[in-house]
């Protein structure tokens, strides 16, 4: 006659009842051992890993000596001491998705799947339950592991004009079950699905962080994600990582141009004026002249003084899109200035604004300058900007005032005296430096 006895490192086999005597004492204490109603020897062989990751899988070769036969095979988990049958969403039999299959033949592995669930992890087993063999005490017994992000921290990182990002930034995650130590811990960032750089994580067991340093190099235009790893194949699902621009409009698409003679006073005259403006946003160009000049009159035996104001102003921009609110922003205009400022007993000014939104900035005024095709760098701070859609101007502005023989005041960057002046928006970076993602 034969029986089965129970083995925990996972081999169970009917053996002779003379045998299976000596050893049923030994495994009594453990969990007992059974007489068979048939006479078939099955064995269970050790899992292929000790833990199964939650989204891995590990195998166990199950064997009959009578190919013809079938057994049941179920898996269980422990809960407050006692073992009860599981569920799928814990973990399955890879083969029908479920808890519980047949399995018939001569030998095989069988795989099971770790399923992701948020309940406490517990030790699981496989169990003979059933068919040809009947309900038996034969199993081979393993833990589901785990490794899960927690959190990002901040949840959102700036990035500068080149891209870098501005603080570091910390993954924390969470090993389980309690009191496991994995081999090994770090957390992958993951570049368009592709991973990009790995992390050594601080803790094997429990709770542990990973940090992405300030002044990495990445790409806006790519998507990230973090997800951690355990053991070299134990994987965390993946999380979002979001980094805020930066954002650069190199195409201008929206324009405009103004000029105008203020004629306050009633010695102040549009024909002292020369005022013209022109805005070309194909060549990315803004193109103003605002020309005021005095004079001496006599009028009446009378010398009187008279002269001319008049402004001239143009603008480029266009918009650009932000995925998160931002505490702050920087805007950065680089432009190229070709023109020259200047006065003589008169009034002049030449101002650069930035805009956003409808909100201007000076950024900077001046009376007496001259450029030659100058590469200048405008650059001012928003607060609290909102995500969605945003329109930015780059503005200049010359005004000019003269009075009496001699007096002139002119901001020139057009072509009306054939120099070739003009002012050019090459660029605008907008660069965030806090953010959040709520």
């Amino acid at each position: 006659m034969q029986t089965e006895a129970l083995n925990r490192g996972g081999v169970c086999a009917l053996m002779s009842t003379a045998i299976v005597a000596a050893l049923c004492a030994w495994h009594e204490a453990k969990a007992g051992c059974n007489l068979p109603s048939v006479p078939v020897v099955v064995t269970l062989g050790a899992p292929s890993s000790s833990y199964l990751c939650v989204g891995g899988t590990i195998t166990v070769n199950v064997s009959l000596d009578d190919p013809s036969k079938t057994v049941t095979l179920k898996l269980q988990r422990k809960t407050g001491g006692a073992w009860s049958d599981t569920t799928a969403s814990v973990v399955k039999f890879t083969s029908n998705n479920a808890v519980s299959r047949t399995f018939t033949g001569a030998a095989a592995d069988v795989e099971i799947e770790g399923v992701s669930e948020s309940a406490a992890l517990n030790d699981t087993r496989m169990i003979i339950d059933g068919g040809d063999l009947g309900d038996q005490n034969c199993y081979t017994e393993f833990t589901i592991n785990r490794v899960d992000i927690t959190e990002i921290d901040p949840e959102c990182v700036c990035l500068d004009k080149n891209e870098k990002t501005k603080k570091d930034l910390t993954i924390k995650y969470k090993i389980e079950p309690p009191g496991y130590t994995a081999t090994s811990a770090q957390v992958e960032i993951l570049e368009n699905g592709t991973v990009f750089k790995t992390l050594n994580g601080s803790s094997l067991s429990g709770t542990g962080q990973a940090t992405l340093s300030s002044g990495e190099q990445l790409d806006s235009s790519k998507s990230y994600t973090a997800r951690a790893v355990i053991n070299g194949n134990c994987y965390s699902a993946e999380t979002d990582l979001t980094f805020l621009g930066p954002w650069v409009i190199e195409d201008m698409t929206v324009g405009g141009a103004d000029d105008e003679c203020v004629p306050d006073g009633i010695l102040m005259f549009c024909f002292n004026t020369l005022h013209e403006s022109a805005v070309s946003v194909a060549d990315e160009k803004i193109e103003f002249l605002a020309y005021s000049w005095g004079q001496d009159v006599e009028i009446g035996g009378v010398e009187i003084q008279i002269g001319g104001t008049c402004w001239a102003k143009g603008h480029l921009g266009g918009k650009y899109t932000q995925e998160c609110d931002a505490t702050k922003i920087k805007i950065i205009a680089e432009c190229v200035l070709n023109g020259k400022v200047s006065a003589s007993a008169a009034i002049v000014s030449f101002d650069g604004d930035i805009q956003l939104d409808g909100t201007s900035k000076n950024v900077f005024s001046t009376s007496d300058a001259t450029y030659n095709n100058q590469t200048y760098f405008m650059a001012v701070e928003f607060d609290n900007i909102t995500s969605g859609e945003h329109e930015i101007h780059v503005k200049f502005k010359g005004s000019t005032s003269a009075v009496g023989d001699g007096n002139v005041a002119a901001t020139e960057f057009n072509d009306h005296y054939d120099d070739g002046y003009f002012i050019k928006v090459k660029e605008i970076t907008i660069e965030c430096e806090e953010c959040s993602c709520d």
